[in-house]
C-alpha cells in the first residue's frame, strides 16, 4: 500500500511525563471509522482463512495495517520516545480475546527467549491497537501503571483496564506488567501489538532547563496507589534529552539538616516513607554527601520501590557511588547485585574506566553487568577506542550473558564501534540464538557503517532462525549502500507474500 507521509504530531511535554510515570499512553490514530472497521473484518477473515492466528504474518496478511504506524499521531508518538531511528520487530501478533476469565499479569518475554536484563531507559516500545470500540466487558487489556520498572508485581492497587472506541492505541513501555482481562460480553474483542525498538542513543536535544522545568508544567503525575519514582523519571528524561549524566548543585545550608532528615526516614517502617526519603535524597545528589552508606543499603531494601529510588539517588553521586555499588555487585543477594548493576549504568564518564575493569573481573556476573552499564553509558568515554575494543573482547567471553550484552553494547555505540564490526560478525554463528540475532541486530544499529558486513548479512538472510532472516533485512536497509540494497531487494521479491491466495483461491482472481 502507498502511504502517504505527514507532518509528525509529536508527544507534548505532558505526554512524554505521563509515559515515564505510567509506562504507558493512550492515542487515538488520524485514520477515519470506515478504516478500522475494514480492518477488523480483514482480521476476521485472515482467521477463518488460515483456521488460526497468523502471528508474526499479520501484517503482509493485512497490509493497509502500515497506515496506523504511519499515521502522524502514533508515528509521532513513537518518534518522541525511541528517537528518529527506530523499526517495527519482526514479532507482531493479533490478540482474539472471546469468551474468556482472562489472563494472568506477565511482562512480555522476547518472543521465548530469556533476555538477561531488562532496560529502564525506552530502547523498546510496543503499540497495541484495538481495530472496534472495546468496552469494560469485552475484555480490554489491562496494565499496571508504574510498574514497568519492577521485576516484581507486589499487587495491583492502580490497575487500569484500555478501553476506547476504533482506532485506539496504546504506547507501552516494553516492560510494563499487563494482562488480557475477563471479556463477559459475548463479542470477539481484536487488540493488535507491534513491537518496535530505538536504534541509537537520544542525541543532544537540550538538556539545559530541564530541572527547572520539573517545577513547572505541574510536576510528575501519579500513578492511583503507587509510590512515586520521581528521581528516575527525571533521570530518565535528561538521557531521553541527551544529558550524559544526573545533574549536580551546590550544597546549600538547608541541605545539611535535609539530608539528615531523609536518612533517618531510610529505616521507617513504612514503606511510602522509606521510597520518599530515597527520592529526597535523589534531589539532593551530591550536596547530601553523607548519604550515600545508607543509599548503598537501601539498594537492598525488600521493598523494590524503596531500592529503585535509591538506585537512582546513588547514581546523582558520580564517582563516589562506583566503588560501593561495584562491591554490593560483587557479593550481594540477587535483588542488590541487580540495582546495583542499575547504578553503575546510569553514571557518566567517570564510571567508565571502573566499568572496564570489571570487564575483567572473574565473576560473569559482574562483567555481564559492566558490558551492559557500558552500553547504557551515553558519555564519550564509553564511545572511545578503549571502550569498544573491551567490548569487542568481551564478545568473546565464555559466559553467554557476557557476550550477550557486550554485543548489544556495540551496537548502542552506534557508529563509533566501527573497529567491533568484525567481533560482531564473527557472533553471527553463535549457538546461543538470542547472541546471534543480537549481532545482526547491532549491525542494523551501526547503519552505513557496517558496509563491510554486507556479505555475511546476506547469508543471514538464509537462517532458519526466523529473527536472523528478520533483522538481516532491517541491517541490509540501515547499510543502505548499492550493494546492500542488491543483496535485499531480489531477497524481498523472492519472498513476497501473497495474501489472499488460499487452498480454495491459489492463483486467480
Amino acid at each position: 500500500m502507498i502511504v502517504r507521509h505527514q507532518p509528525l504530531k509529536m508527544l507534548t511535554e505532558t505526554q512524554i511525563r505521563q509515559f515515564f510515570t505510567h509506562g504507558f499512553l493512550v492515542l487515538k490514530t488520524d485514520l477515519p471509522r470506515e478504516f478500522h472497521e475494514k480492518t477488523l473484518s480483514e482480521c476476521r477473515a485472515v482467521l477463518e482463512r488460515r483456521h488460526g492466528n497468523p502471528g508474526n504474518n499479520i501484517l503482509p496478511h493485512v497490509p493497509a495495517l502500515q497506515a496506523v504506524f504511519e499515521c502522524p499521531t502514533v508515528k509521532g508518538a513513537l518518534t518522541s520516545v525511541l528517537g528518529k531511528r527506530y523499526f517495527m520487530h519482526p514479532h507482531r501478533h493479533m490478540h482474539e480475546n472471546m469468551q474468556s476469565a482472562g489472563g494472568g499479569w506477565h511482562k512480555d518475554s522476547y518472543w521465548g527467549y530469556h533476555r538477561q536484563i531488562r532496560h529502564h531507559r525506552p530502547w523498546w516500545a510496543m503499540i497495541m491497537y484495538y481495530p472496534q470500540d472495546v468496552t469494560l466487558d469485552m475484555g480490554p487489556t489491562g496494565v499496571l501503571p508504574g510498574r514497568a520498572h519492577h521485576y516484581t508485581r507486589d499487587g495491583e492497587p492502580g490497575a487500569a483496564q484500555v478501553t476506547g472506541e476504533a482506532g485506539t492505541c496504546f504506547l507501552i513501555h516494553y516492560d510494563i506488567w499487563h494482562r488480557a482481562t475477563a471479556n463477559t460480553s459475548g463479542k470477539q474483542r481484536f487488540m493488535l501489538k507491534f513491537e518496535f525498538m530505538r536504534l541509537e542513543e537520544p542525541g543532544v536535544e537540550g538538556a539545559a532547563g530541564l530541572d527547572r522545568a520539573d517545577e513547572e508544567e505541574g510536576g510528575w503525575p501519579l500513578p492511583e496507589g503507587e509510590v512515586a519514582h520521581r528521581g528516575m523519571w527525571r533521570q530518565l528524561r535528561r538521557w531521553r534529552a541527551g544529558a550524559e549524566a544526573p545533574a549536580a548543585r551546590a550544597r546549600t545550608v538547608s541541605d545539611a539538616s535535609a539530608a539528615r532528615g531523609a536518612i533517618e526516614r531510610l529505616s521507617a517502617p513504612e514503606l511510602a516513607d522509606r521510597a520518599a526519603a530515597a527520592d529526597d535524597l535523589e534531589r539532593l545528589g551530591p550536596a547530601a554527601p553523607e548519604a550515600v552508606p545508607a543509599l548503598v543499603k537501601a539498594l537492598d531494601d525488600p521493598a523494590e520501590a524503596v531500592a529503585l529510588n535509591a538506585v537512582y539517588a546513588l547514581a546523582t553521586h558520580g564517582a563516589a557511588a562506583i566503588a560501593p555499588s561495584l562491591a554490593l555487585l560483587r557479593s550481594g543477594s540477587e535483588a542488590g547485585q541487580r540495582n546495583a548493576g542499575y547504578v553503575l549504568s546510569s553514571l557518566g564518564a567517570e564510571a567508565v574506566p571502573a566499568l572496564l575493569e570489571a570487564l575483567r573481573a572473574p565473576e560473569a556476573h559482574v562483567r555481564k553487568w559492566a558490558a551492559f552499564a557500558l552500553g547504557e553509558n551515553p558519555s564519550g568515554a564509553a564511545r572511545g577506542a578503549d571502550a569498544i575494543a573491551a567490548l569487542a573482547r568481551a564478545t568473546r567471553d565464555e559466559d553467554a550473558g557476557v557476550r550477550h550484552h557486550a554485543v548489544e553494547a556495540l551496537g548502542q555505540k552506534s557508529a563509533a564501534a566501527r573497529a567491533a564490526i568484525p567481533a560482531l560478525i564473527e557472533r553471527l554463528d553463535e549457538t546461543d540464538m538470542e547472541i546471534a540475532f543480537n549481532a545482526v541486530l547491532a549491525l542494523a544499529r551501526l547503519g552505513p557503517a557496517a558496509a563491510e558486513a554486507v556479505e555475511p548479512l546476506a547469508r543471514c538472510l538464509e537462517h532458519e532462525n526466523r529473527y536472523m532472516r528478520g533483522y538481516a533485512v532491517e541491517a541490509l536497509h540501515q547499510v543502505g549502500t548499492a550493494e546492500a540494497l542488491g543483496v535485499l531487494i531480489p531477497y524481498l521479491k523472492a519472498t513476497r507474500w501473497c495474501e489472499t491466495t488460499t487452498p480454495k483461491s491459489p492463483f486467480f482472481p
